[in-house]
């Protein structure tokens, strides 16, 4: 069996919330404290408003999928 140790983990899903709503930030933040034993992993959320509902970080090109991967927060 092959096994990797990756040194962090990324969670980029599609926009699905408005801003001022909390429930996709819980969903984001809840796989994370899932996980973290495992690896470091942090997480995209578009808080600035760069992406329209259902983009992916990487659907809006490269300079806003830059900007957003920059700004992603780690769970600790």
């Amino acid at each position: 069996m092959k096994t990797c140790h990756p040194k962090e983990i990324v969670i980029c899903f599609d926009k699905e919330e408005n801003k001022g709503e909390d429930k996709y930030l819980k969903k984001l933040i809840g796989i994370c404290n899932k996980y973290k034993n495992y690896c470091n992993f942090s997480y995209v959320y578009d808080s600035d408003n760069l992406l329209h509902m259902k983009d992916s970080p990487s659907d809006c090109g490269e300079e806003i999928f830059t900007e957003l991967i920059k700004k992603r927060r780690i769970v600790k």
